[in-house]
């Protein structure tokens, strides 16, 4: 696709912006004029889809748009849904699953209008984040002027980024997570504990699983590692485990 001088340089600085920082909402903010202009769109939402847990949580940049708030009442009705599982990473129209008139009728089009903010097209595409997580990236135009082939093709070429984005911005959410609960863990009197990265590396042992073990294991016990060698065998026959048998 030749992009304009205006496209190449809409799409740098939506670049930019996707790699600004590591939190999620503050990108989708700064991305959020580039990518509305390029795809002369006029709001856009980011879900986030955790397919064991069903749930669907949405970051909407800029003004609210009513009717997601209430998504998990309609999300049975939400004719894009199969289209994007059906194809990943492909920038779906609303033109091209239904006709103008099978539209008007849909829950989420009269829904919309209750609301008074008319979702008169939508343009989608379900990204692949990590097995059994999704992120369905979703721009609306508010009048009656139907997303076009380009537009969708200049919204294709930034999908891989958002996807990365979102990636490193969540993977980076849930290690922070992870560092607080064992941070809290750390302070607790009642807790003692050992994190190992397989094979056999000690990544941090609590001062109560320092005294424990010194107590209960002699050197001649303890593995190269430093770990005692019955830990080390119980954790390596947890790694070659299933999951259900781990617990």
């Amino acid at each position: 696709m030749n992009l304009s001088s205006d496209e190449l340089m809409l799409r740098d600085r939506a670049l930019l912006a996707l790699n600004g920082s590591l939190s999620l909402s503050r990108n989708l903010e700064a991305v959020r004029p580039h990518l509305l202009e390029l795809a002369q769109a006029d709001s856009m939402a980011l879900c986030l889809m955790h397919v064991e847990s069903a749930s669907n949580h949405w970051h909407v940049p800029g003004h609210r748009i009513p009717i997601l708030d209430e998504y998990e009442r309609v999300v049975e009705h939400d004719f894009f849904r199969e289209p994007i599982f059906a194809r990943p990473n492909v920038v779906i129209r609303d033109s091209q699953i239904l006709t103008r008139n099978e539209y008007e009728r849909t829950l989420i089009f009269q829904r919309s209008r209750e609301l008074a903010q008319n979702l008169e097209h939508i343009m989608a595409v379900l990204l692949p984040i990590r097995p059994g997580f999704f992120g369905a990236l979703a721009l609306y135009r508010h009048l009656p002027r139907a997303f076009s082939a380009r537009n969708a093709a200049l919204l294709s070429s930034l999908t891989a980024h958002l996807m990365n984005t979102v990636r490193n911005c969540s993977d980076v959410q849930e290690a922070a997570t992870s560092a607080r609960l064992l941070e809290e863990l750390y302070r607790r009197p009642d807790a003692a504990f050992v994190v190992v990265e397989p094979p056999h590396h000690e990544v941090l042992r609590s001062p109560q699983a320092a005294v424990l073990l010194d107590r209960w294991f002699s050197r001649s016990e303890l593995h190269s590692s430093g770990l005692p060698l019955p830990l080390k065998e119980r954790l390596d026959a947890l790694v070659g485990m299933p999951p259900d048998a781990r617990l």
